[in-house]
């Protein structure tokens, strides 16, 4: 019963499962609360990239906020505006491209 015991700790401490345990370390709380840290702030203007994004149409500037400030899939952005997921990737690209029209001008 002992080497059986001693067996399949050995087999649990060999795994990948465990070793991958290991390699992963979890974030200490005070990431997930800084402020310097967070996106939300759309911190981006010490590039002056808003004064680029005020010169997007209204509905252009949603989509890039709702995906890269605030995280949103196209998916979650489909259901959230209730519009097709065709139409979000379709005006998501276009945005994109427009946005690349305009920091044309700034490189």
């Amino acid at each position: 019963m002992i080497n059986i015991a001693r067996n399949t700790a050995i087999d649990y401490l060999k795994s990948k499962s465990f070793q991958n345990e290991l390699k992963n370390q979890s974030l200490p709380d005070f990431v997930y609360n800084s402020a310097e840290l967070s996106t939300e702030s759309h911190s981006s203007d010490f590039i002056g990239f808003d004064k680029v994004l005020e010169s997007l149409d209204m509905d252009k500037k949603e989509l890039i906020d709702l995906a890269y400030y605030q995280g949103y899939t196209q998916s979650e952005i489909s259901e959230k505006l209730k519009i097709p997921l065709g139409t979000v990737k379709t005006k998501m690209r276009n945005a994109l491209m427009k946005l690349k029209d305009l920091l044309k001008d700034y490189q």
